[in-house]
């Protein structure tokens, strides 16, 4: 059997599909990849690959992403990750951390995770894990710090839009409820 070594790079000046009400536009984006010792038997956790993404616009389903940034690198069964992005010019995100593919999942560990919306800034605590499967999205042990104030979440979302999950806060500031309102 031949092995496949593989490397590109895609520059998406303008790119649309679906229609207006849903559909995905990007626009001003460079991809590139690169796939080692690829062959028709090598399990999907076993890919050696490397994937880098920056999209300058991208809006789906009328949702608005200003900028996005990824990284991802998997080698001898271990990968990491990086994503930082805009949402709407009022919302951010950056995390990183380690990823696995196992089967028919994808189980992330984050070790920095950031999110901010306008001048309301959290981040996390190390160690937040979430799994991702064909029928399920699923958060553990998210525990966001903002100054004083804690707001743990654990919980699974279904394909079917059902959410399980637990919720809870402490010293949380009343006045801050103006972003959620």
């Amino acid at each position: 059997h031949r092995l496949l070594d593989t490397r590109g790079t895609v520059n998406l000046k303008e790119f649309f599909v679906g229609t207006s009400e849903a559909g995905a536009l990007i626009q001003d984006a460079a991809i590139t990849f690169a796939v080692d010792s690829l062959q028709a038997s090598t399990a999907l956790e076993q890919i050696d690959a490397e994937l880098t993404a920056r999209i300058s616009r991208l809006n789906v389903n009328q949702s608005e992403f200003d900028s996005i940034d990824v990284r991802g690198f998997q080698r001898d069964g271990h990968a990491s990750y990086a994503l930082s992005g805009v949402f709407d010019g009022t919302s951010r995100v950056s995390c990183d951390g380690s990823a696995r593919v196992v089967s028919d999942s994808l189980s992330l560990l984050f070790q920095r995770l950031e999110t901010s919306f306008l001048d309301m800034r959290w981040s996390a605590r190390p160690g937040t894990r979430m799994l991702i499967t064909a029928d399920t999205i699923r958060v553990s042990g998210l525990i966001l710090e903002r100054d004083s104030a804690t707001v743990t979440l654990n919980g699974t979302l279904g394909t079917s839009g059902r959410i399980d999950a637990s919720l809870s806060g402490t010293r949380l500031d009343l006045a801050d409820l103006r972003y959620l309102i």
